[in-house]
């Protein structure tokens, strides 16, 4: 049992607890009835770049200081209310209007903000205003919201039947997956820009032409428009040709953002490439740049670049020719365990246990090969069954430590880009590949007149 003397000292020890906690309670309970100093706040207009209409934005915030000596209360309101097409987020709380909010002296909070927008007929983008009011002691001051909004044609999950013609009088934004039937083609015209969701796919299993231009090109990249978006791989899946596609075409085109630039799936059809790319990007994506199985693929003046795994890849035979393409992974972000290029007829055993093989040709000439690992390309050669292994290098540089190669190839040579840093894959004047090609092609990826002999890669160049 507790003593008198014990629990007089508890008595008295509760009720010094009680005078701290009271004190320190009224303390932080102590606000001003004016200001000394009005507001700060870290921007004075917060700017949401491009937003697709219906599909909302990324959430932006800016933090609000008190530089006073004692702790505020604000109150904290859309001045578009109920109408405004954004959304706040004030201490946690999804609100348009919030009235006495805490700022202690000294300290600050973050509001974050977010937006929708309805569509409307404009096809140009538009924009749309609000701003955030912040009510002190009868003081009033405000920050600005400022959107663009921008009108899409949208695809959802779903099927296209019917052949029909993208252009570039709005955005195209692909939602989930999107098919193109076997009997459908889709042409895409000059300067079309399509704009991918988290996820998104473009399967083809009919025809897919994209028929870009030099100064007007098209391009497939996230929907994410901020620059910090920009060079992300893997926001979406990619472009997946499928068995029954024939006769896919891309020229002046970009393909970027996501985890596989092209996949080519089945075997060849006889006497035509089932995708032929020309003057062609694809970069900053998160697997491989073009995949194909047991496929027919062209390439030429193309530049494929910093890819999580591999630029280009012909998986269970097929054929594949390759001319004037730059295929680099110098930069990438992520540890890298695949060569550049890597061409196999690797045997298929179906689930009755019998083998199938489909044999390779691969011809790659005045390429580049070139990346951040010791190999850079990858040549495997399955003798399970009988099969061809045909495989031609003419006029490359390629980067490997033990391959051989005619001697019209550069093994191990520093092809010396201008800054592949910045994505600038032009050669310079001191580059083993200026001049050192053979001549078969008439212009480089910038419609640049190919000298003779040319330069080895996709640019042209002294």
């Amino acid at each position: 049992m507790l003593t008198k003397i014990n629990r007089i000292k508890i008595l008295l020890l509760l009720g010094l607890l009680g005078l701290f906690l009271e004190w320190g309670c009224v303390k932080r309970e102590t606000f001003s009835t004016q200001l000394d100093e009005p507001l700060e706040f870290s921007t004075d207009t917060v700017f949401f770049d491009t937003v697709f209409v219906t599909i909302g934005s990324a959430t932006y915030n800016f933090k609000v200081y008190n530089r006073n000596p004692e702790g505020v209360k604000v109150n904290i309101r859309l001045a578009g209310g109920e109408n405004s097409k954004y959304r706040l987020n004030i201490n946690g709380r999804a609100t348009l209007n919030y009235e006495g909010v805490e700022i202690p002296a000294n300290d600050s909070i973050y509001i974050f903000a977010e937006v929708t927008i309805d569509p409307n007929n404009e096809l140009e983008p538009f924009a749309v205003l609000d701003s955030v009011i912040f009510e002190t002691n009868n003081s009033f001051q405000s920050v600005k919201l400022l959107s663009l909004g921008q009108n899409i044609n949208f695809f959802n999950n779903v099927l296209i039947e019917n052949s029909m013609i993208w252009d570039n009088s709005k955005p195209i934004l692909l939602f989930n997956d999107v098919l193109i039937g076997e009997n459908a083609t889709v042409n895409i015209l000059p300067g079309t820009e399509i704009y991918c969701y988290n996820g998104a796919r473009l399967l083809v299993n009919g025809t897919l032409i994209a028929a870009g231009q030099k100064d007007n090109p098209i391009v497939f990249s996230t929907h994410r428009k901020e620059a910090s978006y920009e060079n992300t791989p893997g926001q979406w899946f990619g472009i997946w040709f499928l068995s029954n596609s024939i006769n896919n075409v891309m020229e002046h085109t970009t393909i970027q953002n996501s985890v596989v630039g092209a996949r080519v799936d089945s075997l060849p059809n006889v006497g035509r490439f089932k995708l032929s790319l020309n003057k062609c990007i694809i970069r900053h994506v998160s697997s491989v740049g073009i995949l194909g199985f047991s496929t027919s693929i062209f390439v030429e003046n193309s530049l494929i670049h910093s890819c999580g795994q591999y630029g280009i890849v012909g998986n269970l035979g097929g054929d594949y020719f390759v001319n004037h393409c730059t295929i680099d992974n110098s930069l990438v972000l992520v540890p890298r365990q695949t060569p550049s290029v890597s061409f196999d007829n690797a045997v298929f055993t179906d689930a009755s246990g019998k083998d199938y093989g489909f044999g390779l040709k691969a011809e790659v000439t005045n390429s580049i090969i070139y990346g951040n690992r010791e190999n850079e390309i990858q040549l495997i050669n399955d003798t399970k069954i009988p099969q061809s292994f045909d495989t031609l290098f003419n006029y490359n540089i390629i980067k490997h430590s033990s391959y051989r190669f005619n001697n019209t190839n550069f093994v191990n040579r520093n092809p010396e880009f201008v800054s592949f840093q910045n994505g600038d894959y032009y050669l310079q004047n001191n580059s083993v590949g200026i001049g050192n090609g053979i001549y078969n092609v008439a212009e480089d990826l910038e419609n640049n007149t190919r000298r003779n002999p040319p330069n080895i890669g996709c640019y042209e160049r002294n």
